[in-house]
């Protein structure tokens, strides 16, 4: 696992995100999470911040968050991860986040006014030296890419504040959770394929294979400026059937138009079809 990983970072790497799919691996996980975490363990030693996601999407329907409690709702790896010593947690009932290494802590001290937006880990990665690994896993699961729907404000998504009750550590509070989501009305299914075929045709993606899984990784800030690229000539650029939504998106917006045209069609057969 350390080789598997460690062929991955380079010299100037100093944070790893690690999204997870440990269902993909040959292994026996009973007995091979110790190993995994020994190896992570041993690259924070070298000094790399580990960060693994912990995300908890039940707070949006109303679930109460607890910052050691509330379990990882995106794989095994974020609860096992936070069991090491000196691991911390992120302060977001949504998009939070287990990391340890040298500099874990400052991510305590971001904003995350929005969930991607310019005062959140995702903007911190994007422009402080951190590689992305998806560890068995394909590139739609990378919530990096959710940060730059963000800056672009790509027209199918909006911002919503989710409001619940969260425990960081010092009781129940009221927390209100302000996130840029799809715009369930035009249907939009992200695709991310433009992106990562030409990070891939670029050289930027690194690829190597572990016990039957594959493992990729790129810098956050490669996929940061070649995804700028292709929202700035195409804000559609990031979901399947562009055409279709743009046509969803005209017509939500023609229906909240108060000068609406009436049209009638009339004919001399059945004009049913």
């Amino acid at each position: 696992f350390y080789r598997a990983i460690n062929c991955h970072i380079s010299r100037d790497d100093q944070w790893v995100i690690i999204h997870s799919s440990l269902l993909h691996f040959n292994v026996d996980w009973k007995v091979a999470r110790w190993e995994l975490l020994a190896a992570l363990r041993q690259l924070i030693n070298e000094g790399i911040t580990i960060v693994v996601p912990c995300f908890t999407f039940s707070f949006c329907n109303g679930v109460q968050y607890h910052h050691l409690y509330s379990k990882s709702e995106v794989g095994l790896l974020g609860d096992w991860f936070r069991l090491l010593d000196g691991v911390i947690r992120t302060n977001h009932p949504i998009y939070s986040f287990a990391a340890c290494g040298p500099r874990a802590i400052e991510l305590l001290s971001l904003g995350s006014s929005t969930t991607f937006g310019i005062d959140s880990p995702f903007a911190l990665w994007e422009q402080d030296k951190a590689r992305l690994i998806m560890f068995g896993n394909s590139w739609k699961y990378c919530t990096q890419l959710h940060h730059q729907e963000e800056l672009a404000k790509v027209p199918y998504r909006y911002y919503k504040t989710f409001t619940g009750s969260s425990d960081f550590g010092s009781g129940l509070i009221k927390t209100e959770a302000n996130m840029y989501v799809r715009n369930k009305e035009l249907i939009p299914v992200n695709n991310f394929d433009s992106v990562i075929q030409q990070l891939r045709q670029n050289g930027s993606i690194y690829e190597s294979i572990l016990e039957g899984a594959t493992i990729t990784s790129t810098t956050a800030s490669l996929l940061g400026n070649e995804c700028k690229r292709l929202l700035l000539k195409d804000k559609y650029a990031f979901v399947e059937k562009p055409n279709l939504v743009r046509y969803r998106k005209h017509n939500m917006e023609s229906r909240n138009t108060k000068n609406k045209l009436k049209v009638a069609l009339i004919g001399q057969s059945n004009l049913s079809l």
